[in-house]
């Protein structure tokens, strides 16, 4: 290309010449004049293809980094729905337990009520480490994603989770400083957890025949009482904030598959 020009440029010297008469000055000053200005053009021209390459680069890293957030997200969303259906069992369970509750006689079978109780058993927590997100924010990649829509999910993420995991925690404090007490009271956790099933998992229990849940003393206990109802507005909270993780993982996957079309 500057060849080109410089072959114009001689041309119109040329031209000049034989036209009329020019100093001997004149002639190396249009040349000098010339040639920067070639060079100028060589430098704005190659400015131009190293700010392509950049682009195209950082698109690429981009593509790259949109694939593997809809797998993370993907895999995040099918778990809290996993949970989700989990928690409406867990909250059946405690609805059908509370009209036990300060009953003169037991209106369920002992099976009925061992099964019911395993509901609470389970200690599932969703996995908030994601790397992947943590490296985008830590070295400042964020800003390589050009949907703002997105990047705004992205960086409200990490605020969902914490929200959602104050509740588990409120959840695991519950069950650790108040209901192992009481279960270790009145409970047999051979009877209970033998219907405990999540993820087709299954505790490996010794039954022990001389020890038997006694059902009529827990569910007439002010202490157990108090701890499934406050037990069920945690899990109703958990339930609404996976709701919102799920809608937000919805709106990323969205974004995410028309960025990559």
């Amino acid at each position: 290309m500057i060849k080109f020009f410089r072959h114009i440029r001689q041309n119109l010297i040329m031209k000049n010449q034989t036209s009329k008469p020019a100093s001997q000055t004149g002639r190396y000053f249009k040349y000098a004049i010339g040639e920067i200005i070639l060079v100028v053009i060589g430098i704005m021209i190659a400015l131009q293809i190293n700010t392509w390459k950049e682009e195209q680069q950082l698109k690429k890293e981009e593509r790259k980094i949109l694939q593997n957030l809809a797998i993370d997200f993907k895999m995040r969303k099918n778990e809290l729905f996993e949970f989700n259906e989990f928690t409406i069992k867990e909250l059946n369970a405690i609805d059908q337990m509370l009209l036990q509750c300060n009953k003169p006689k037991l209106i369920y079978k002992a099976e009925t009520l061992d099964s019911l109780l395993s509901f609470m058993g389970n200690s599932y927590s969703f996995n908030d480490s994601f790397q992947l997100l943590d490296l985008l924010f830590n070295t400042g990649k964020i800003d390589i994603i050009e949907n703002e829509a997105l990047k705004k999910d992205l960086l409200i993420w990490p605020w969902l989770v914490e929200e959602h995991l104050e509740e588990t925690r409120t959840i695991q404090k519950i069950r650790i400083e108040k209901e192992s007490t009481i279960w270790e009271q009145y409970i047999s956790y051979a009877d209970t957890f033998s219907y405990f099933n999540f993820r087709d998992y299954r505790y490996q229990i010794i039954t022990n025949p001389n020890l038997k849940t006694d059902h009529f003393g827990l569910f007439n206990n002010r202490m157990f009482i108090n701890n499934l109802i406050s037990r069920r507005g945690t899990l109703l909270i958990m339930y609404n904030d996976r709701v919102k993780l799920i809608e937000t993982a919805d709106r990323i996957l969205n974004n995410i598959e028309m960025d990559l079309k």
